[in-house]
């Protein structure tokens, strides 16, 4: 009988280690999805700000009408409806906060905040730069 309860504990216990490993898992994948995600998409520009001489831009100051399409892998960005620039993309997580979008083919990587839908893209502090977009 011990021998018996004591098989049925260890059964129970692997089980137990079993679920919270793949809860684990499960949890850390979706996080990154999750983000993804809301990235998906095409944004309008709406507003730069920032930068070492501390000004703003927006459509109506430059006369150019700015987008960004993020799909799972690419960026494109589009001035005045023309692509200027396509290249892969991939995200990584600097610390609980902040997550840097990687851009194949810029020096310059980003942060970025996305509050219901705006999305905010920080240059990494070269000049400090905000940029402000809208989801189409």
């Amino acid at each position: 009988m011990i021998n018996t309860l004591s098989i049925m504990k260890n059964l129970i216990l692997k089980k137990i280690v079993l679920l919270l490993l793949i809860f684990t898992i499960t949890s850390c994948s979706s996080d990154d999805n999750y983000l993804n995600n809301k990235l998906i998409g095409s944004w309008t520009w709406t507003e730069t700000s920032g930068g070492l001489a501390g000004t703003t831009e927006n459509p109506q100051t430059t006369g150019h009408q700015r987008s960004i399409e993020f799909t799972n892998t690419i960026v494109k960005r589009y001035l005045d409806g023309n692509l200027e620039s396509e290249m892969s993309y991939e995200l990584e997580e600097i610390d609980n906060s902040r997550i840097q979008i990687i851009y194949s083919d810029r020096e310059i990587n980003q942060t970025f905040v996305i509050e219901y839908n705006i999305l905010i893209l920080y240059d990494r502090c070269d000049d400090c730069s905000q940029f402000n977009y809208v989801k189409n």
